[in-house]
Protein backbone atom coordinates (compact mmCIF):
# COMPACT_ATOMS: atom_id res chain seq x y z
CA UNK A 1 0.00 0.00 0.00
CA UNK A 2 1.06 3.41 -1.16
CA UNK A 3 1.46 5.88 2.02
CA UNK A 4 -0.44 8.95 1.70
CA UNK A 5 2.07 10.91 3.10
CA UNK A 6 5.87 10.05 1.72
CA UNK A 7 4.46 7.97 -1.29
CA UNK A 8 6.91 4.91 0.07
CA UNK A 9 5.71 1.38 -0.72
CA UNK A 10 6.17 -0.85 2.24
CA UNK A 11 4.53 -0.69 5.33
CA UNK A 12 3.42 -2.61 8.28
CA UNK A 13 -0.26 -3.52 10.01
CA UNK A 14 -0.40 -2.20 13.04
CA UNK A 15 -4.02 -3.02 13.81
CA UNK A 16 -6.68 -4.48 11.89
CA UNK A 17 -10.29 -5.27 12.39
CA UNK A 18 -14.03 -5.53 10.54
CA UNK A 19 -15.86 -1.87 9.95
CA UNK A 20 -18.99 -1.57 11.99
CA UNK A 21 -21.11 -2.41 8.56
CA UNK A 22 -19.37 -5.50 8.40
CA UNK A 23 -18.66 -4.57 4.58
CA UNK A 24 -15.02 -4.26 4.75
CA UNK A 25 -12.13 -4.44 6.92
CA UNK A 26 -10.49 -1.97 8.08
CA UNK A 27 -6.12 -2.14 8.67
CA UNK A 28 -4.20 0.69 10.81
CA UNK A 29 -0.53 1.12 8.76
CA UNK A 30 2.56 2.25 9.37
CA UNK A 31 4.54 3.26 6.62
CA UNK A 32 8.23 2.10 7.22
CA UNK A 33 9.57 4.95 5.73
CA UNK A 34 8.16 7.86 7.50
CA UNK A 35 6.54 5.69 10.24
CA UNK A 36 3.44 7.93 10.43
CA UNK A 37 0.49 5.94 10.91
CA UNK A 38 -2.45 5.66 8.16
CA UNK A 39 -5.72 3.67 7.67
CA UNK A 40 -6.99 1.76 4.85
CA UNK A 41 -10.34 -0.09 4.00
CA UNK A 42 -10.40 -3.55 2.12
CA UNK A 43 -13.37 -4.14 0.08
CA UNK A 44 -14.35 -7.39 -1.61
CA UNK A 45 -14.00 -6.27 -5.33
CA UNK A 46 -17.20 -7.95 -6.30
CA UNK A 47 -19.39 -7.03 -3.33
CA UNK A 48 -20.16 -9.21 -0.37
CA UNK A 49 -18.69 -12.78 -0.72
CA UNK A 50 -21.79 -14.93 -1.53
CA UNK A 51 -20.54 -18.41 -0.38
CA UNK A 52 -19.09 -16.77 3.17
CA UNK A 53 -23.58 -15.70 3.90
CA UNK A 54 -23.95 -19.05 2.62
CA UNK A 55 -25.11 -18.87 -0.42
CA UNK A 56 -23.80 -20.36 -3.85
CA UNK A 57 -22.23 -18.31 -6.63
CA UNK A 58 -24.25 -16.31 -9.12
CA UNK A 59 -23.12 -18.74 -11.77
CA UNK A 60 -24.76 -21.60 -10.07
CA UNK A 61 -27.89 -19.99 -8.42
CA UNK A 62 -28.89 -19.35 -11.87
CA UNK A 63 -27.78 -22.65 -14.15
CA UNK A 64 -27.76 -26.38 -13.27
CA UNK A 65 -24.37 -27.92 -12.36
CA UNK A 66 -24.74 -29.53 -15.59
CA UNK A 67 -25.35 -26.98 -17.93
CA UNK A 68 -22.00 -25.53 -16.86
CA UNK A 69 -20.02 -28.37 -16.92
CA UNK A 70 -20.95 -30.10 -19.85
CA UNK A 71 -23.50 -27.75 -21.49
CA UNK A 72 -23.19 -25.23 -24.92
CA UNK A 73 -22.15 -21.95 -23.65
CA UNK A 74 -23.63 -19.93 -26.32
CA UNK A 75 -26.91 -21.59 -24.60
CA UNK A 76 -26.15 -21.32 -21.08
CA UNK A 77 -24.48 -17.55 -21.73
CA UNK A 78 -28.18 -17.42 -23.35
CA UNK A 79 -29.90 -18.76 -20.19
CA UNK A 80 -28.02 -16.83 -17.96
CA UNK A 81 -28.66 -13.60 -19.50
CA UNK A 82 -32.08 -13.74 -19.05
CA UNK A 83 -32.25 -14.94 -15.52
CA UNK A 84 -30.28 -12.15 -14.30
CA UNK A 85 -32.18 -9.92 -15.86
CA UNK A 86 -35.46 -11.48 -14.66
CA UNK A 87 -34.30 -10.99 -11.06
CA UNK A 88 -33.14 -7.39 -11.65
CA UNK A 89 -30.11 -8.09 -11.45
CA UNK A 90 -29.61 -6.58 -14.63
CA UNK A 91 -26.04 -5.54 -15.47
CA UNK A 92 -24.68 -4.82 -12.31
CA UNK A 93 -24.08 -9.07 -11.93
CA UNK A 94 -20.60 -10.25 -11.88
CA UNK A 95 -18.94 -10.75 -14.76
CA UNK A 96 -21.80 -9.56 -17.48
CA UNK A 97 -19.97 -6.39 -18.90
CA UNK A 98 -17.08 -9.11 -19.97
CA UNK A 99 -18.98 -12.28 -20.85
CA UNK A 100 -21.71 -9.46 -23.28
CA UNK A 101 -19.63 -6.27 -23.79
CA UNK A 102 -22.51 -4.23 -22.51
CA UNK A 103 -24.77 -2.89 -19.96
CA UNK A 104 -28.56 -3.10 -19.48
CA UNK A 105 -31.01 -0.50 -16.94
CA UNK A 106 -32.51 -3.91 -14.57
Amino acid sequence: MKCPFCGYLEDKVVDSRESREGEAIRRRRECLRCERRFTSYERSQYGTNRLAEGKLPLCAEMCSTKSLLAGDGDIIAKIYKERVSKRGYGSGAWGWKTAYRETIAS
